[in-house]
């Protein structure tokens, strides 16, 4: 879902939304694939991105991070089972706070998709995670005709 938010003469931040619900399955929190959280078109201004669990991670010593497609990280290795409820996942020490500051890695970054498609990605490792739900959003501003997070 991709809802606008109108500042200034001619600027549109724009709010890309979606679900991980995980289940230890292949691109769902199963070791070694990643689940394709937002797919980016044409260039854009990633204002920030932020997630927030609304159900408790389940899966031993999984982790997870959160990375571009060319391999920048947005996250950095987390356990998955750190991720409770009402958690803010902005670092790899997640927590449910009142104020929690957007690192520098998760704002103000311009990504290209250059011509195709590119995707943001969580990648699962060292075991699965079998259980939770994460919610995404991102905020972001189109510098080219075609470009969009979704």
């Amino acid at each position: 879902m991709v809802a606008k938010i109108q500042r200034g003469i001619g600027v549109v931040e724009r709010l890309a939304t979606t679900t991980v619900t995980f289940t230890g399955a292949a691109n769902l929190g199963q070791d070694t694939t990643a689940a394709t959280v937002f797919t980016v078109t044409g260039k854009v201004l990633l204002k920030s991105i932020v997630a927030v669990c609304t159900t408790d991670l389940a899966g031993a010593s999984a982790t997870i991070d959160l990375k571009g497609a060319d391999g920048y990280t947005f996250l950095g290795t987390t356990t998955s089972i750190d991720l409770d409820e009402d958690d803010t996942w902005i670092d790899t020490s997640p927590a449910e706070t009142f104020v929690g500051l957007i690192p520098a890695a998760m704002k103000e970054v311009v990504l290209n998709a250059d011509g195709s498609n590119k995707t943001i990605v969580m990648n699962s490792a060292t075991a699965d995670t079998t259980a939770g739900v994460l919610a995404f959003y991102a905020v972001y501003i189109s510098l080219s005709a075609d470009g969009s997070i979704s």
